[in-house]
């Protein structure tokens, strides 16, 4: 051919010996104006011909080779690392993140009336996902009230509908929009333990003779029994001058009782929280009050004194008074009512008629269970792939008690209002350790391994976090979200809020989201909230303790809450095993550890005095990660020779040595 490609060309291999040229005009070349010649490729022909040589089929079939093995080395090499690379947690929505308690009315007031309302959570549901990184928000009762209601919330009319003054059906469906469009979760607080004395149950009730529809919706005697008291003492009988019977309320006079003994009052509820998961889509309830559900079943005192007398005449003997009821009344512990005030009437503190309940150390009555089962089972029902729901029933047992109400297949988890009302500004290290062994012992001769519980240190029955624990408010906010469970905070504990001064229920307070003077609760800053704002509004108030893009408050009670809530996201304290390490007067410390993950150690001084332990015996470092004071943060310290202040608390992540 006269040229390179030529050359190079005769230089391969052909199929076709006796002819290695290919014809002239497929091997013509273009030729440019300058009359040197163009390469323009090898041709269909010319390439079939090189093609089929032995060097390439060789060079071929060695490149098929490599690839097959580099697939199956890199096969084997992720098998590797998914066999070795260290599990995560499988936890459900509910147990993933922290779970926000609002009370509506204190939260945001959108109308302008100085009452908080739906309309205002709507605009926040964003801000407590992005700036309290909660996902996953409980919801004060808010069902429709008795018009001269004073207790807001426990004086329901109707179960099925939102009271006027602080919404809509329509604007509660807009508010489940917002937090499903947001990835979050809505639970409400439901408290099916009485209704107001002006629900159309009771007043049907009132008119109704035995036998007929809502005779026994509530509990009714013809005398009434001294040694049933209310949650202050007091008889907690009232007489009804329409029916000429006693009825049973253990709160207030104009909040009945209703009968859980009655199938028909239990169908009733059942057919409320499924109008609640089904048409509203909430994502389940926190059962109020639920260890008070259950009255024993009343024979009238009137009914007992013929029954008394015809045996009498008998000459049979005839039985004390407290040997009348139906269920036995043993011992039950101490537990703490709406007013934070001890419970009288009782042994311990408890009122008669729910010490069966009380003194459960190992299960539930079995009345009691199957309520909660059947209660479960609405729940259940009404849950499918990708909506788990959940129930959490709250009782007001020792924590210990958490234990009798974790079933089989239960839907959520306990938790228990005692804990909160236990913690105050002489609590002591050796008062929480206790508390943290008891319930230990108690799952381990349950044979329950699971360790699922819902934490809470505030709620809108008791004085704020801050008022009462004072310096060691930020240690337990650390204790809540490093126990095993869910924590629960509520409102205003991200940014230490304290009690209104001087007000009744101070602890109910406006979310103060400014420095304004109404702390930008409603949209026009010159409304008067319903209570007012807590003194310390120009600090202790949202957008200050933010900061601003260019600076962060990094020392904020808001930042020290956030970087909790991000912590607990690690898997060891989402669903690690829990240990005691040490429980004495001077500190109390545990662990948290989940298989190939880092470890944390807990370490709490609730005294005054700096404490220097060995608080795990063994020459171990580990790395500060948050301490409630901010001091020693992001330090290495020794865990053999640790040292802290009084009122402070640390996380350390360590790793755990052979």
């Amino acid at each position: 051919m006269g040229d390179d490609r030529k050359a190079e060309y005769e230089m391969a291999p052909t199929s076709d010996p006796e002819n290695p040229d290919p014809p002239a005009e497929k091997a013509e070349l273009g030729t440019e104006e300058d009359g040197s010649q163009q390469w323009s490729g090898l041709s269909k022909e010319e390439l079939l011909r090189v093609a089929d040589t032995p060097a390439w089929n060789w060079t071929r079939n060695i490149l098929l080779i490599l690839f097959w093995i580099a697939w199956v080395v890199m096969l084997i090499v992720a098998i590797i690392l998914v066999v070795k690379a260290p599990s995560c947690p499988d936890v459900e929505w509910h147990e993933k993140s922290p779970i926000y308690q609002v009370y509506l009315r204190s939260f945001r007031d959108k109308d302008n009336d100085g009452y908080g309302d739906l309309g205002g959570l709507i605009a926040k549901v964003k801000t407590i996902k992005e700036d309290f990184n909660a996902e996953t928000i409980l919801l004060s009762p808010l069902f429709k009230q008795d018009n001269e209601s004073t207790y807001f919330g426990q004086e329901t009319v109707d179960f099925k509908d939102v009271d006027p003054s602080i919404g809509t059906l329509e604007e509660f469906k807009s508010l489940i929009e917002q937090v499903q469009v947001n990835g979050m979760h809505l639970i409400l607080e439901f408290d099916p333990n009485h209704s107001s004395d002006q629900h159309e149950w009771f007043e049907k009730s009132r008119q109704a003779k035995e036998g007929e529809d809502y005779w026994d919706y509530y509990i009714w005697a013809d005398e009434a029994n001294d040694e049933w008291k209310n949650y202050k003492g007091e008889s907690a009988w009232t007489l009804d001058d329409v029916r000429g019977q006693y009825y049973y309320h253990f709160y207030e006079e104009s909040q009945p009782d209703l009968n859980f003994n009655s199938d028909n009052v239990k169908s009733e509820i059942k057919a409320i929280m499924e109008f609640w998961l089904d048409e509203m889509k909430v994502d389940g309830f926190v059962l109020a009050n639920f260890d008070r559900l259950l009255e024993p079943p009343m024979v009238t005192v009137g009914r007992k004194k013929r029954q008394a007398e015809d045996m009498a005449t008998d000459g049979t003997t005839v039985l004390p008074p407290d040997m009348m009821m139906t269920t036995s009344t043993p011992e039950m512990r101490n537990s703490t009512p709406k007013d934070g005030s001890p419970e009288p009437g009782a042994t311990d503190g408890y009122p008669t008629q729910y010490e069966s309940i009380g003194q459960a150390t190992t299960e539930l009555p079995e009345d009691v269970a199957k309520l909660l089962d059947d209660l479960n089972q609405v729940v259940y029902e009404n849950s499918y792939l990708g909506k788990y729901r959940v129930l959490i029933p709250q009782h007001s047992g020792p924590v210990e008690q958490n234990i009798l109400y974790r079933r089989e297949n239960g839907q959520g988890f306990p938790m228990c209002l005692s804990f909160a009302q236990s913690l105050n500004d002489e609590i002591t290290n050796y008062d929480i350790s206790l508390q943290m062994e008891t319930l230990t012992g108690e799952k381990d001769e349950a044979g329950n391994s699971v360790e699922k519980h819902g934490w809470a240190v505030g709620h809108s029955q008791i004085s704020r976090l801050a008022s009462r624990t004072g310096d060691n408010a930020r240690a337990l906010l650390m204790l809540m979200f490093s126990l095993p469970g869910t924590p629960m905070p509520y409102y205003g504990e991200e940014l230490g809020l304290v009690d209104v001064d001087g007000q009744e229920n101070g602890w109910l307070g406006p979310y103060p989201w400014t420095g304004d003077a109404n702390g930008g609760f409603s949209t026009n800053t010159s409304i008067e909230p319903w209570m007012p704002v807590a003194k310390d509004i120009q600090t202790v108030n949202l957008e200050a303790q933010k900061g601003t893009e260019e600076e962060e408050n990094k020392d904020s009670d808001l930042a020290f809450f956030k970087n909790l809530s991000t912590l607990r996201k690690q898997p060891s304290l989402l669903a690690g095993v829990y240990e005691d390490v040490m429980v004495s007067t001077k500190l109390f410390a545990f662990t948290r550890h989940f298989e190939g993950w880092p470890r944390y150690l807990a370490v709490f001084n609730f005294g005054d005095d700096q404490e220097d332990k060995t608080v795990i015996d063994k020459a171990i470092s580990g790395k500060v990660v948050l301490s409630a004071s901010g001091k020693m943060m992001d330090e290495e310290v020794q865990l053999n020779k640790l040292t802290i202040s009084g009122n402070d608390a640390f996380l350390i992540e360590y790793e755990e040595q052979a």
